[in-house]
């Protein structure tokens, strides 16, 4: 059977706070602007090169900014828009949902339509926060495609939708979440400090694409990059023993792309989806605990970012999905060093 619209809603953002742990922010392309062309239906078409004078003369043409890697704002009308293909966009309204009010969630479920899929998600980890299995948790940003939707008859005034592959109509939805994990030992030495701060971090990157489970090869760093201006090569004796401890700081969209239909039964348009993919901008804090010495400052990585295989290419795998069930990328974990972090 076909399924309505859903979006795979993961578990999310767990933040700890720790003995001289600090939080730098993630370097996104902030300050990117580019040119977009209306389609007439809320996608628009990245435009590579636009003069002033065409873009004077041609009203469809907007200038969007940067929010971060997959969302973008427009000055001049307030749209929100996000990339659904490399060169497609789609116009969104954002939501925010607090995972503390579980009242407040139900409301936004209700008002906003979304899945019972993703609304028992959400439930379930509104769950976990009263449990305390997770703290501190960050508000949720729920990106949908129905547009300014009145309060009372919860009807949407239009729907974003855009063309793709096989000549069907798709629609995108976008969740954002923001996770901090708890620190943990990355590598520990009863001696050696001195060999292991020249050494190297190779990140490993896991996931699931179908039923099928994957690896790659992620970022590399060198131990001695990581802790510049904080720690240098005579710090720590060189035969110290050490523990190099470190902690996951993410932000993952999900997306979940649907195929739009018209149902002549119903009168309407029905939504059935047909594929789910993940990206992530992550980064990792690191700490040493180095035996009669306080804990080190905080040293960050360079920011790293990984889509699973299909997350631009999602309406080619809708098309082959949507009438049985959909298809799901998802990342699962990265490994860094010897610590696997879980991607929430």
């Amino acid at each position: 059977m076909k399924k309505v619209i859903s979006i795979l809603l993961l578990f999310c953002m767990l933040l700890t706070s720790v003995p001289s742990i600090s939080h730098a922010q993630v370097q996104l392309s902030e300050d990117e602007e580019i040119y977009l062309s209306s389609n007439g239906d809320g996608s628009y078409t990245l435009v590579p090169t636009v003069d002033e004078n065409t873009k004077d003369k041609n009203s469809k043409i907007i200038k969007v900014k940067a929010v971060d890697s997959e969302v973008f704002k427009s000055k001049s009308n307030n749209k929100t828009l996000i990339k659904v293909k490399k060169d497609t966009f789609l116009e969104v309204q954002e939501v925010k949902i607090d995972p503390l009010d579980k009242k407040g969630l139900e409301e936004k479920i209700k008002n906003y339509k979304i899945n019972k899929s993703v609304a028992d998600n959400l439930r379930t980890y509104i769950d976990k926060v009263n449990k305390k299995e997770i703290s501190n948790p960050k508000e949720i940003s729920y990106f949908t495609p129905l547009l300014d939707i009145n309060a009372e008859t919860l009807v949407a005034a239009a729907a974003s939708t855009y063309q793709g592959y096989g000549g069907k109509t798709y629609s995108d939805s976008l969740v954002r979440y923001d996770h901090t994990s708890n620190p943990g030992e990355v590598k520990a030495g009863s001696s050696g400090w001195g060999t292991y701060f020249g050494s190297t971090i190779k990140e490993g990157v896991n996931f699931l694409l179908g039923s099928a489970t994957g690896s790659a090869v992620g970022a590399t760093w060198t131990i001695s990059t990581i802790f510049a201006g904080i720690i240098s090569s005579n710090t720590y004796p060189a035969n110290a023993s050490f523990r190099h401890m470190a902690y996951l700081i993410e932000t993952k969209y999900v997306k979940t792309t649907s195929v739009v239909e018209w149902n002549s039964y119903t009168g309407r348009y029905d939504y059935y989806v047909g594929a789910v993919a993940e990206t992530s901008n992550h980064y990792y804090g690191n700490y040493t605990v180095i035996p009669g010495y306080p804990y080190s400052d905080t040293g960050f990585t360079s920011t790293t970012y990984k889509n699973t295989p299909n997350y631009l290419n999602l309406d080619y795998k809708a098309y082959y999905s949507y009438v049985s069930s959909p298809y799901v990328e998802q990342l699962v974990s990265f490994k860094y060093q010897d610590k696997y972090f879980a991607s929430y």
